[in-house]
């Protein structure tokens, strides 16, 4: 386990921490809606329901098969949500969770 940032947290990549504003590309393209950080980790929903993750991977807190740690955004498998769209998504210390249009409810990670 790493300490925040270094598990990849801001979407850029790689491990570095940065004193500045920069632009995550790895999103560039996409319409994102919201934004929502753990204490490790980030999720990003998209316009259309699309959920974006990344940062420290242990207890499955990204939503993603396996704990590997992602530098770079990684979409969720929309599958993971029965096909509906995600309205709404959560990040907390260890886990996630996300809301679906009919009122569902999602969780993952420790």
């Amino acid at each position: 386990m790493f300490p925040f940032p270094q598990a990849g947290a801001l979407g850029h990549g790689n491990r570095n921490s940065l004193n500045h504003f920069t632009r995550v590309e790895a999103l560039d393209g996409v319409e994102i809606s919201k934004v929502a950080c753990g204490k490790y980790h980030t999720f990003a929903l998209s316009s259309e329901g699309s959920v974006f993750s990344w940062g420290e991977g242990e207890h499955g807190r990204l939503g993603l098969s396996g704990n590997a740690d992602q530098f770079s955004p990684v979409e969720i498998d929309q599958s993971s949500f029965l096909g509906e769209k995600v309205v709404d998504v959560f990040a907390g210390g260890y886990h996630g969770a996300a809301i679906t249009e009919t009122g569902k409810l999602f969780t993952w990670g420790r």
